[in-house]
């Protein structure tokens, strides 16, 4: 949060520059109950990809505008910390498709 010149509360916004996309990563809902029993330590493979949906971008190119879902590369997003919150971001060459 900042203040601004008249002293009212602002929230944070993010901007992203030099090509990245500012992404929210979407949850799979895929949770069956297979019947099958797991030791306790599994843990399931993860994918190498994930869908996001895009909060903002460098560019406003109308495929990266608020609100497309998007398949990219997992290993790519980072997140950055800052003031308590948490920012998602990864770069526009690591899209590997839309989804409509």
């Amino acid at each position: 949060r900042s203040v601004n010149k008249k002293g009212h509360i602002q929230e944070m916004t993010f901007i992203p520059v030099n090509n990245y996309l500012y992404v929210k990563v979407l949850e799979e809902n895929e949770t069956e109950d297979s019947g099958i029993l797991l030791p306790q330590e599994y843990r399931a493979a993860e994918s190498p990809f994930a869908a996001v949906q895009v909060l903002g971008a460098s560019m406003m190119e109308e495929a990266w505008v608020p609100g497309t879902r998007l398949i990219v590369e997992a290993q790519m997003l980072r997140d950055i910390h800052h003031n308590g919150k948490i920012f998602t971001v990864v770069k526009e060459n690591y899209v590997i498709g839309v989804l409509s």
